[in-house]
């Protein structure tokens, strides 16, 4: 049985579905050639890591299609003095791109089991500038605050209180909105003054995170 060729795989991910869509920046773009995605993603699924889809790790948990996730961290335009939160990293495949790009990632996940996958496959892979630590993902990481930008690695109604604040000013957020009555998109937010002006980018949904829907207001 012939092997897959990852390399030639994630080579056509990025000619056919990164480039076209404007993810052309050249450290990016090495950045991404440069990390294998079928060791961030479980062993049966390593011959789907490039399609265009979500893929999921744990149940009820998925990273990005590989679209989406560069597409916000993309729009971070991160540079490299920059330290990054990446809440809701998973198994660490963002955090390991974006490490190669910025002084340091710290990634966040509440399931124990995905710190652990994602520690094991950055060491494979290597990078040593991601720390990889277990928390309540809607409380963020205020050990390490604060941070240059934030990476939301999922679908979301509303970013916290708490995460913004962990965000310097003038710092940036990422993530898939998605408010009521609207198609979610991806989204880069600037912070001033403890309050985020939200651009979005381009239409396009995510696995969703818990945690981090908008209060609902009940009218009379």
């Amino acid at each position: 049985m012939k092997l897959p060729d990852f390399r030639k795989m994630r080579s056509a991910m990025i000619d056919s579905q990164l480039r076209p869509n404007g993810i052309v920046e050249p450290n990016l773009i090495a950045a991404i050639k440069y990390v294998p995605r079928e060791m961030y993603v479980p062993a049966e699924l390593s011959s789907l890591a490039y399609l265009d889809e979500a893929l999921e790790v744990v149940p009820g948990r998925a990273i990005p299609a590989p679209l989406v996730g560069c597409l916000l961290m993309s729009a971070l335009e991160v540079a490299p003095t920059e330290r990054a939160l990446i809440v809701g990293g998973s198994t660490g495949y963002s955090a390991s791109i974006l490490a190669r790009l910025c002084a340091h990632v710290t990634l966040l996940e509440d399931d124990p089991t995905l710190v652990r996958r994602a520690s094991s496959a950055i060491s494979k892979t290597g990078v040593s500038n991601v720390s990889a630590v277990e928390g309540p993902l809607a409380e963020g990481c205020a050990e390490g605050a604060p941070y240059d930008v934030l990476l939301i690695e999922g679908e979301v109604e509303a970013v916290p209180e708490a995460l913004v604040a962990q965000v310097r000013d003038g710092g940036r957020i990422a993530a898939v909105l998605a408010e009521r009555g609207a198609a979610p998109s991806v989204a880069v937010g600037l912070v001033a003054g403890g309050h985020v002006g939200w651009t979005r980018l381009l239409e396009a949904g995510a696995p969703r995170l818990k945690g981090f829907e908008r209060p609902r207001v009940f009218e009379f």
